[in-house]
């Protein structure tokens, strides 16, 4: 490639050559003209290496620009004195061969005078494109650096949101599985056999909570399906005291959903709207689709909040960070009382449905 392109400006010369000869009046030969172009760029392509690496070793930046402009001026001028001392050796013995003698002397001057300004230019020209490349290779260079620091960045980023995701998951097991214990001790002595089948299904509950440690998101059919088996056992302390409602919009079932994201709330409500009271009540499990955007809401006929929301509940809290790792900006977290009185808890954060399962009964 590199000897190609230093052929194509020998013919493109020859060619210039040729046809101005030819309307001077002095017309030369086409293999006298090919010979003599093809001998200019020749030499130059002889010299254009060590130019080139001078470009790349000496690059035109702060802080030693001056220092390495000078070299490079001096290196310009050295390859344009080489390439006149060259071309004059060739030019002579081209001029022998055609039986015109002349002198290395005379062919060397007459060079210097018609085509030294020509030669600076030239060398700097190469130099000029030695900077171009070197500066090329190195703003790729720098990309690639900058990519892969920005891909491990991310990787490192990704890594610890896991990371923070897992230890707020896992902070829901001893927290669900301390406060289940705490119903079970109220029944071993008051109703053994209630107790006993409790344990069974408390552990059928354990059992799958840690098959689901390492995922983040299921459906929620999943969900509300887990979320079955813990309200089994909350029946067993609550009778018929605890109503439970579900209000599951169409197409709401395939959505993904964090895993062990309505537990906690459940819970919420199972503990300050319905156990202080003595007839029980109600609660209430919605879902519903609103554009992109998946809606839950799990709402309770309590008394409702007294006071701001409370900041300290370890669900509640929980469940607020999660979604704020999960989604950024894109997540609402909403504790209010409801309307008609007791408490709601909303979230609402992007939906990305997943094929229809069959529904939960």
């Amino acid at each position: 490639m590199f000897a190609g392109f230093w052929s194509v400006l020998g013919v493109l010369s020859a060619g210039q050559f040729y046809f101005a000869s030819i309307r001077l009046g002095v017309p030369v030969d086409w293999p006298h003209a090919l010979l003599w172009s093809l001998a200019d760029w020749y030499i130059w392509a002889a010299i254009a290496p060590f130019l080139l690496v001078l470009a790349q070793r000496f690059p035109l930046e702060r802080p030693r620009l001056a220092g390495h402009l000078a070299v490079q001026v001096g290196a310009t001028i050295a390859a344009a004195a080489a390439y006149a001392w060259l071309r004059a050796v060739v030019g002579w013995a081209q001029a022998a061969a055609d039986d015109q003698p002349r002198t290395l002397a005379s062919v060397l001057e007459g060079l210097l005078l018609k085509s030294w300004h020509l030669d600076l230019l030239i060398a700097w020209a190469i130099v000029a494109a030695g900077h171009a490349h070197a500066f090329q290779r190195r703003s790729h260079e720098r990309a690639l650096r900058t990519a892969e620091l920005a891909r491990r960045a991310a990787e490192l980023e990704q890594g610890l949101a896991r990371a923070r995701l897992q230890s707020l998951q896992a902070q829901l097991n001893p927290h669900f599985l301390f406060n289940t214990l705490h119903g079970l001790s109220a029944l071993i002595h008051r109703h053994p056999d209630t107790a006993e089948r409790m344990v069974i299904r408390l552990s059928e509950l354990l059992r799958h909570a840690l098959d689901r440690a390492e995922t983040q998101t299921v459906p929620l059919a999943d969900e509300i399906a887990f979320l079955d088996r813990y309200l089994e056992i909350e029946r067993m302390r609550f009778g018929e005291r605890l109503v439970v409602r579900r209000e599951l919009g169409p197409g709401t079932l395939g959505v993904s959903v964090p895993s062990l994201i309505l537990q906690p709330l459940v819970e919420n409500a199972l503990k300050h709207g319905i156990e202080p009271r003595a007839r029980g009540g109600v609660i209430t499990i919605r879902s519903r689709l609103d554009g992109d955007w998946l809606e839950l809401v799990v709402a309770d006929d309590g008394p409702g909040l007294r006071g701001p929301p409370p900041a300290g509940r370890v669900g509640l809290a929980n469940t607020r960070e999660r979604l704020q790792q999960l989604f950024g900006l894109r997540q609402h977290f909403d504790l209010a009382n409801g309307p008609e009185g007791g408490a709601v808890v909303t979230l609402r954060f992007p939906s990305h449905p997943e094929p229809e399962p069959v529904a939960v009964p």
